[in-house]
């Protein structure tokens, strides 16, 4: 599932946090090997993006890893 109006309609980012979170989006599902866009873990991966994005950070990279690790925290407590 890509990053969609859907996904981000409670949150309001302007056009330049945009380009970030969807390459943070796509590096995040490349390192976890995903390419069902469908896929529930990649619309878990979009949520989080949106998650850290909302707290300001607009570095594509950063991103990223914050969105990798937290995924793998939440893995982590589930286990």
């Amino acid at each position: 599932m890509p990053l969609t109006r859907n996904l981000v309609k409670k949150v309001v980012f302007d056009p330049e946090a945009i380009e970030p979170m969807v390459a943070a989006f796509k590096a995040a599902c490349q390192s976890l090997q995903l390419v069902d866009r469908d896929d529930l873990l990649t619309q878990i991966v979009a949520r989080k993006v949106i998650e850290v994005a909302g707290t300001g950070e607009r570095d594509p990279e950063r991103l990223r890893d914050l969105v990798l690790l937290a995924l793998k925290e939440s893995d982590r407590r589930i286990a």
